[in-house]
């Protein structure tokens, strides 16, 4: 039953342009960052019958680039695997001009990008040369405005929580002690549990080599009561517990590491009656790759 559903669409949460030139007098520069996101999670799903762990893994590298007050995301390259009870059940390393999967069998099969369809190699254009979303911050870095790809290739990796996962470290930073941040992680298919983050400076310039580097305590809590899915059965009670800590370089003006962990706890219905209720954690670890912190 669980296995059936997870196919029909109900997702785990998990928390999934380059672009520089010269600038020309009067013309803003742009600023790039390159970023690795790991995301690790495990979750049991139980039901009256029985009980399943599901593991899954998530490699995302992505991107931003700041001109002005506009920071527009893209993904540079996304590894996904997904075990049921230790059996894999998905699996995925894909960059512009990389595609690997796994058949049924658990046999890799990459595919030759030179010779792929028409098809495949536009979606992996899009994915990973296109913006997925361009935003509008204020002085410190806090989202004001928001506009999305309207690309159908991107649609999957807006609805089912990548581009929310690589907003997940990428906050603000201003100079008050503490601050609060509106946040959202995915339940797959377009459904998010929404809250905030507090953000608390609990150390700064002890690392005499790097004295800018400002340690931060995260602490959050996300909700989200009922998401409709569409094959008729629907998530109640999603919870989302946050803590950790993430590392602002005063220097580089960015975040450039940080790590999360994320106590999940949701119930899956089916009209009145409770399929199946999950619990679990996502460790989520973000590195600055570009430049080098």
């Amino acid at each position: 039953m669980i296995r059936r559903l997870l196919r029909a669409g109900i997702a785990l949460p998990l928390l999934w342009l380059l672009a520089s030139a010269a600038a020309g007098e009067g013309e803003a520069k742009s600023v790039v960052r390159e970023y690795k996101l790991s995301i690790v999670s495990t979750t049991t799903l139980a039901s009256a019958e029985t009980e399943k762990k599901s593991e899954a893994d998530t490699d995302l590298v992505f991107h931003t680039v700041q001109t002005g007050n506009k920071v527009a995301y893209g993904c540079r390259s996304l590894f996904v695997r997904t075990r049921m009870d230790g059996q894999e059940i998905q699996y995925a390393d894909m960059a512009e001009e990389k595609y690997i999967v796994k058949d049924r069998d658990g046999n890799t099969v990459e595919t030759d990008i030179k010779s792929a369809p028409a098809e495949l190699k536009e979606m992996l254009k899009d994915y990973f040369t296109t913006p997925i979303a361009t935003l509008t911050v204020d002085a410190q870095g806090k989202e004001t405005a928001r506009e999305v790809s309207d690309k159908p290739n991107l649609k999957p990796l807006i609805h089912n929580g990548m581009f929310a996962n690589m907003c997940l470290f990428v906050s603000s930073y201003g100079s008050e002690p503490t601050w609060k941040e509106a946040k959202e992680m995915s339940l797959g298919k377009g459904g998010f549990a929404k809250g905030e983050f507090t953000f608390t400076k609990v150390a700064a310039g002890k690392d005499n080599a790097h004295p800018g580097r400002v340690d931060v305590k995260v602490q959050g809590a996300l909700a989200a009561d009922v998401y409709k899915l569409a094959n008729g059965t629907s998530i109640h009670k999603a919870r989302f517990e946050i803590a950790g800590m993430q590392t602002w370089d005063a220097e580089l003006r960015c975040w450039i590491a940080g790590d999360l962990g994320v106590r999940v706890e949701y119930e899956v219905h089916e009209g009145d009656k409770t399929l199946f209720t999950a619990s679990g954690k996502v460790i989520a670890s973000l590195a600055l790759t570009r430049p080098k912190p």
